[in-house]
C-alpha cells in the first residue's frame, strides 16, 4: 500500500505521471495527512538562490489528481479528478496542472529584490489615497517611473483598495469561532452556501487540525440583536451537524478583514438614522446618510472619488470629502489601504497561544513583541492578522506561508518563548471573503511605543509621515469639502 517515506502507492504514480509533461520541477508536500503538489523555480536574491513555488493541486490517497481552483489551492475540480480515470476505470493520463504567473513570479521577485517596489507597497498600504509624487518624495525614490510600477503592482499582485473601518466605531463588536464537526466534515460548498446567508460573518476558512473551520464576524452591540445573531450563525453554519464550538471576542491588534457588500447592505443600512419629530437628532448608535454612504463607497473601492459619492447619493458638492475627514478624525475609517489578492499563498497558518505560566509568559513580552515587529523583505508583512481572544493570555496569529520552511521558522522563533502552550491549524481553503494581504509599515505600531516606554528599547526604525499631503490638503477646504482660497 504504502511507498517510501509513507507515501501511499497511488500518491507516487500520479506525481510521476504529472512530472512527465511538466515544464516544471514538481515537488509534493504532506500536510496533515494530505498530499498538496507544487510547481517549483528559483530566483537569486542578495546573492543567495530562493525556490518559489505554485500550488497547482492535491493528489487523493488513491491517486486521483484534483487541480487548483482557488487563490489558497484548494482543490475544486471535481470534473478534473474524474478525468484521471477513463470510462475502462483504468488510470488516465491527470488534468494538467495550471503553471500560468509561475514565470511572472519570479520575475516579479527579481524586480521586488532592489527596494522599490516594497516601498512602493508600503507606501499605498499606508495610504492608499496617497499621491504619486508625494510617494517619491518620502521614500527618497527617483529615477523610476513611479506610476507605471503602480501600475504593473496593481496588475501583478491584483490589488484592490479599501477604507479600513473600525467595527467597534459603528457599534459592532468582532468575534472568532471554531467549529470541530463531531462525525464527517460537511462538504465545502454545503458550508459556504450556508455562511453566505449571513452578512455579519466577514471571513471563513476550512482548517485542519484541532478545528475545521474557523469564523470572523461582526455583532451588533446590542444585547437581543447580539443574541439573534449569535444563534443565527450556529443554526446555518452547523444544520443537522453535530458540532462543539468555540466562540471568543477578538481584539485585532493587527491586520484587517475587509468587510462585505451584504454587511453594508443589510446591517449597517439598519443603522442610518432617519429624521422624525420623535427622533430630530441621531442617536448614538445611529449613523447619517452621508456617514453611512461614504463608509460603503469606500470599502468597496478605496480610490473612489469624493464627486461621484456626491452625485451618486444627491449630496451638494463636497459633502462627501468633508464628511470622509469627519470620519477619519473620530477614527471611525482609520486609513485606506490596499489589498493583494493574486499572492501565491500555499495556505494561512493559523497559530493560537495560551499562557499557561504567567510570570513566564511575562519575562517573554519583550521577545514576543520584537517577534512580532520583525518583517519579511517579500512584498507582505509576515503576519496578515493578530489579535487578543480576550480569554486571559490568549491571542492568535495568522501568517501566510508562501514557501516551504516559513511556517517552520515562525515556529522555531515561538517556541522559544516560555510559559506558553501553541496550538497550529491549517487554513486550508477560504470559504468566504479573505485577509488582508498588504506590506503595513511596522514602524508605525504601538508595539514600538511599548517597546521603549516598557523595556528601553528603540529599534531605530523611521517613522514616515504617510498622511502629510492628505493633512495639509485638509487645512484647505471648507465645511463642504470644496477648497478655500489663500487670502493674500
Amino acid at each position: 500500500m504504502g511507498s517510501a517515506a509513507g507515501v501511499p502507492k497511488g500518491v507516487v504514480e500520479a506525481l510521476e505521471r504529472l512530472r512527465m509533461d511538466s515544464p516544471y520541477y514538481l515537488a509534493l508536500s504532506n500536510i496533515h495527512g494530505k498530499y498538496y503538489v507544487y510547481a517549483q523555480t528559483s530566483v537569486r536574491e542578495g546573492g543567495r538562490v530562493k525556490t518559489l513555488a505554485k500550488y497547482v493541486g492535491r493528489i487523493t490517497h488513491d491517486g486521483r489528481f484534483l487541480s487548483c481552483g482557488g487563490r489558497t489551492g484548494k482543490a475544486q475540480d471535481r470534473k478534473g479528478a474524474e478525468a484521471v480515470r477513463g470510462n475502462d476505470g483504468k488510470a488516465a493520463r491527470p488534468p494538467a496542472p495550471d503553471y500560468s504567473g509561475l514565470a511572472e513570479m519570479r520575475e516579479r521577485r527579481r524586480q521586488m529584490d532592489d527596494g522599490t517596489d516594497r516601498k512602493i507597497l508600503m507606501a499605498l498600504s499606508m495610504n492608499g489615497r496617497i499621491e504619486v509624487p508625494y510617494i517619491e518624495r518620502i521614500m527618497g525614490i527617483s529615477g523610476v517611473n513611479t506610476y507605471a510600477r503602480i501600475k504593473r503592482l496593481e496588475r501583478d499582485f491584483g490589488i484592490r483598495y479599501t477604507a479600513v473601518i473600525e467595527p467597534k466605531a459603528i457599534g459592532f463588536d468582532e468575534y472568532i469561532a471554531f467549529v470541530k464537526f463531531n462525525d464527517s466534515v460537511p462538504p465545502r460548498k454545503e458550508v459556504m452556501e450556508a455562511i453566505e446567508k449571513i452578512p455579519n460573518i466577514q471571513f471563513a476558512t476550512m482548517t485542519s487540525g484541532s478545528f475545521d473551520i474557523m469564523l470572523y464576524f461582526l455583532v451588533d452591540r446590542r444585547a437581543p440583536e447580539n443574541e439573534d445573531t449569535m444563534r443565527r450563525i450556529r443554526r446555518e453554519v452547523v444544520g443537522t451537524h453535530n458540532a462543539k464550538w468555540r466562540i471568543v471576542p477578538f481584539c485585532r491588534t493587527y491586520g484587517y478583514i475587509p468587510l462585505r457588500k451584504e454587511f453594508f447592505d443589510e446591517v449597517l443600512k439598519k443603522r442610518v438614522w432617519h429624521k422624525t419629530k420623535e427622533n430630530p437628532q441621531p442617536k448614538h448608535d445611529q449613523i447619517t446618510n452621508r456617514e453611512y454612504a461614504v463608509i460603503r463607497e469606500l470599502a468597496l473601492d478605496g480610490k473612489t472619488n469624493f464627486k461621484e459619492i456626491d452625485e451618486r447619493y444627491g449630496f451638494d458638492e463636497g459633502r462627501a470629502q468633508y464628511t470622509y475627514h469627519q470620519l477619519r478624525a473620530r477614527r471611525v475609517i482609520l486609513r485606506v489601504t490596499l489589498d493583494m489578492r493574486s499572492m501565491p499563498v500555499k495556505y494561512n497558518s493559523i497559530i493560537l497561544g495560551e499562557e499557561t505560566n504567567e510570570q513566564a509568559a511575562s519575562a517573554s513580552d519583550k521577545d514576543f513583541l520584537i517577534h512580532l515587529i520583525s518583517d519579511t523583505p517579500g512584498p507582505t508583512n509576515k503576519y496578515s492578522l493578530t489579535g487578543y481572544t480576550y480569554a486571559e493570555g490568549s491571542w492568535m496569529l495568522v501568517s501566510p506561508i508562501f514557501h516551504d520552511g516559513d511556517e517552520d521558522a515562525i515556529k522555531g522563533e515561538l517556541e522559544r518563548l516560555r510559559g506558553l502552550q501553541l496550538h497550529y491549524l491549517v487554513g486550508t481553503s477560504p470559504v468566504l471573503g479573505s485577509i488582508c494581504m498588504r506590506k503595513y509599515d511596522n514602524a508605525c505600531l504601538n508595539h514600538n511605543t511599548v517597546l521603549k516606554e516598557r523595556f528601553n528599547i528603540d529599534l531605530g526604525q523611521p517613522v514616515i509621515d504617510y498622511e502629510g499631503a492628505k493633512k495639509h490638503e485638509r487645512k484647505r477646504v471648507d465645511i463642504r469639502g470644496l477648497a478655500v482660497e489663500e487670502e493674500e
